[in-house]
């Protein structure tokens, strides 16, 4: 039996916290004359994070690139063919559509896959170069060179090849068979642009490659947001990308600050100083109910919780050959027994819900696993006894279970 086979699971909620501060709108103001409204003033946004969570560079295909934080930074930076909206559904970003077993993009191998994918023909890089096929298959030479050691990701793992068909059609061709085939986001097939980095990629020398200013303070990408200016340790500014694929943002721009601590970005929250604190930033439960309090008292601002995930402990049974860990009844009795409503209440305020499967109630997969009657383990003492006694365990005078042959 595997090392995870001998385990009990039980889940309990992950959050991500994002803390806003409430912001006036800027006045407008009028000339005597005419009485025409000026301009508006640009929308500018501050974000923070520990300077821990700064990336080597905005697309998570190695380096730091883990985590909601290397997520944060790569959906303001940079995009790939598919994404998932709020409801989770699979949408096209770069792509034309998201391919289909029924149009036939999508096909079936002897044990593999081949799906095409079509570039959406205003697809640009931040310098306005056209994105072509061919950064995709030069993004995965990249990351497969054996020189930059990249772990893979997702089911990258499980991709043979891609071809460039035409400038905007892209072939993958898969190994092994995945519900996952028509999905290309921030772990797929990764894009990078071949006319600025093929040229220092080509000679060899991947010191030079790795250190190459496009792959950070100069990087080109494709998201919502253009860098600027990033002063390494410090911030990044960025403004709206024009020629985005879903139409400029509506934030002109944004500003990244990077402090040494959560205690520092709590600080600067209460101070005034800073918008949004987003979940890559890490902040503990405990800061942002200090916040929450803080800004109750005089109404500064709101802050909203936002459960991503589950996070899951194991009980590990160290010996899977005695008899309480091999009886099912024992370990459902041991899950019954563990009051996780005041685990929730006690340690994360109650602001979040228990978690009886592997995922967020609002997903869709939760419904359907409720559908199917999977069963849940609530808190319920006399269940976990009832089950105890019929698997033969019975509780002595010193309340300890023991089963007949003691």
């Amino acid at each position: 039996m595997s090392n995870r086979g001998r385990l009990l699971r039980f889940a309990a909620p992950f959050f991500g916290v994002l803390v806003l501060l409430s912001c006036a709108p800027a006045p407008s103001s009028r000339d005597g004359a005419g009485g025409s409204t000026a301009p508006a003033a640009p929308k500018r946004l501050v974000i923070a994070m520990q300077v821990s969570n700064e990336q080597d560079y905005p697309a998570p295909y190695g380096g730091s690139g883990v985590g909601s934080a290397a997520l944060e930074h790569f959906f303001i930076f940079h995009a790939n063919l598919t994404a998932f909206d709020s409801q989770k559904a699979i949408v096209p970003r770069l792509a034309e559509k998201v391919p289909s077993l029924a149009d036939g993009d999508w096909k079936l191998t002897d044990g593999g896959m081949e799906v095409t994918w079509k570039i959406k023909p205003n697809a640009v890089w931040h310098d306005g170069a056209p994105l072509t096929a061919d950064d995709f298959v030069f993004g995965l030479q990249v990351y497969r060179d054996p020189a930059f050691a990249v772990e893979p990701r997702g089911e990258l793992a499980s991709v043979a090849n891609v071809q460039a068909v035409d400038p905007r059609t892209l072939v993958v061709r898969w190994r092994t068979q995945s519900i996952l085939g028509n999905v290309n986001g921030n772990e797929g097939v990764p894009v990078l642009p071949a006319h600025i980095l093929r040229d220092v990629y080509t000679p060899g020398d991947r010191t030079t490659f790795e250190n190459s200013p496009y792959l950070t303070t100069q990087w080109v990408g494709l998201g919502p947001y253009r860098l600027d200016q990033w002063v390494q340790g410090s911030f990044i500014e960025a403004s709206a990308f024009d020629k985005y694929i879903l139409g400029r943002p509506k934030i002109d721009r944004l500003v990244i600050r990077y402090l040494g601590d959560v205690n520092a970005l709590v600080a600067n929250v209460l101070a005034g100083e800073i918008d949004l604190i987003p979940a890559g930033a890490q902040l503990d439960i405990n800061q942002m109910v200090s916040i929450r309090q803080a800004w109750d008292a005089n109404g500064a601002g709101s802050t909203l919780l936002n459960t991503k995930s589950t996070r899951t402990l194991y009980l590990q049974f160290r010996d899977p050959a005695l008899p309480w860990a091999q009886d099912l009844r024992v370990r459902q009795a041991l899950i019954h027994g563990l009051n996780r409503e005041e685990i929730v209440e006690s340690l994360l305020f109650g602001l979040v819900p228990r978690a009886d499967y592997y995922v967020p109630p609002e997903e869709g997969v939760y419904k359907l696993a409720e559908e199917r009657g999977i069963p849940k383990y609530p808190y319920d003492l006399a269940r976990a006894e009832r089950l105890l006694g019929e698997a033969g365990w019975t509780r002595g005078a010193d309340r300890v279970f023991r089963n007949a042959a003691g």
